[in-house]
């Protein structure tokens, strides 16, 4: 309990004011020339600048976020005195200071929901945690499925087993061949709510923006695409803390895999996941539920991706599934808004992503729109440091002259391949990305 009230007493700072961002799914250079106008120190504004938006919701985010590394740390350790300045600033961010940093989902309090008492003060009331068992009230209102019961509270649903005990099917041969649930009766299994003044153990709820969730949590494991709706579901895989024998770090190189995130090895290796739904930058919708019941989420199968900043892999290099020099085939489920020429090559946009190809109709860029993230959860509208954040450096940072400024791009070479980058553009005042492409050639 100490470590959800530790943490739980930051604030990250607002960031929803920064962007208005079927399931789809190498180092850097050491010669990178450094940040320009990189602030070196950053201090808090007083009170009355906080309702300001962008640079100065950024600077808050990384300082307060700064801090939260540190409180989680000496507050895992239960002792020690806290720590109350943060020695982050914005110029290590893409160095020293990046998603890497995070600790890893795994302590039992990394799967739970508490309600702030208050939303000026760090309160914090009754707490839910996936593992616990949980005792109604005899007046609260219910759904029965199976070998489950949803409780309806007021602010979220709470999914129990209710099925055979665990200590039932444990060492019987016979009582446990075949079992397909091992918890104990009353156990939680799920939460849901898509109810404000719930958060997670990383101060993020329902309201939060993508960007406070991508700076609390890093890039998703895996992200699946609504079509009827067009928001997203960010998915976070992680470990129970009790079936990890040592705690596992995004500080050491974690290779990509294609392991399906439904097989059977959910329940081997004790996985249990945090989601976060996401419409126009914001989370509707937080769900958190342990590994043996993922298949009851209802998702499609997808991949799961262990990224990591400052190391590119080839699944970096695809945006809305689509990969360059693959051979197009027009979406028939999708209305094209554009149609035309761009760059020399047939260009056709539709509501979230623009292609053009070559005249053999193979793809030799993807461009994004707004909303529409990156496998690392990157979109138009976010800042410079949210990229270097969970990418790292850059390859190469290429800046030209213009009537209005200069014109400044964030560049990442695939390291597998001699004509594919990610490019970043950013406006005129090298704050915020304002486009998203996926390219055969390198900015000249």
């Amino acid at each position: 309990m100490k470590k959800i009230l530790s943490h739980a007493a930051l604030t990250i700072a607002v960031l929803s004011a920064m962007g208005t961002v079927s399931v789809g799914a190498v180092d850097a250079e050491t010669t990178v020339p450094e940040i320009k106008n990189a602030i070196v120190v950053v201090k808090e504004p007083a009170a009355d600048s906080r309702s300001k938006s962008g640079w100065l919701a950024e600077q808050l985010a990384v300082t307060a976020f700064g801090d939260s590394l540190q409180y989680w740390q000496a507050a895992s350790e239960n002792d020690g005195v806290m720590p109350q300045d943060s020695k982050n600033n914005l110029s290590d961010i893409g160095h020293s200071y990046t998603s890497n940093n995070l600790p890893a989902l795994g302590v039992e309090d990394d799967y739970s929901l508490a309600l702030k008492s208050n939303e000026d003060t760090a309160s914090i009331g009754p707490v839910y945690r996936v593992g616990d068992v949980y005792k109604p009230s005899a007046t609260t209102k219910k759904t029965v499925k199976g070998v489950f019961t949803t409780y309806h509270e007021k602010d979220m649903d709470i999914t129990v087993y209710t099925g055979p005990d665990k200590s039932r099917l444990e060492g019987n041969q016979l009582r446990g061949q075949g079992a397909t649930y091992l918890f104990p009766v009353g156990t939680i299994t799920n939460l849901h709510t898509t109810e404000k003044g719930l958060v997670t153990v990383r101060d993020i709820g329902v309201g939060s923006s993508r960007m406070e969730m991508i700076f609390s949590y890093g890039s998703p494991n895996a992200m699946w695409r609504n079509q009827s709706d067009e928001s997203y579901i960010f998915l976070y895989e992680g470990h129970a803390e009790n079936s990890w024998t040592e705690k596992k770090e995004f500080t050491s190189l974690v290779a990509n895999t294609n392991n399906n995130s439904q097989s059977p090895d959910s329940i081997q290796n004790g996985k249990s996941y945090v989601a976060f739904t996401v419409k126009n930058n914001v989370i509707e919708a937080v769900d958190i539920l342990d590994g043996q019941v993922w298949t009851r989420f209802g998702l499609p199968k997808a991949p799961m991706y262990h990224f990591h900043a400052g190391q590119l892999s080839d699944d970096d290099f695809v945006l809305r599934g689509l990969r360059l020099n693959q051979h197009f085939v027009n979406d028939a489920d999708a209305e094209w808004r554009t149609q035309g020429m761009l760059f020399g090559a047939t260009f056709i946009g539709y509501n979230e992503y623009g292609v053009s190809v070559d005249d053999k109709s193979l793809i030799n860029r993807v461009l994004l729109n707004v909303y529409t993230p990156t496998r690392r959860g990157i979109a138009m509208g976010d800042t410079k440091y949210l990229l270097l954040f969970v990418y790292g450096m850059p390859t190469r940072i290429v800046e030209s002259a213009t009537n209005t400024g200069t014109a400044t791009v964030y560049e990442y070479k695939n390291p597998r391949s001699s004509n594919s980058y990610l490019q970043f553009a950013l406006d005129d005042k090298n704050q915020y990305i304002k486009s998203v492409m996926l390219s055969d050639r390198p900015v000249k």
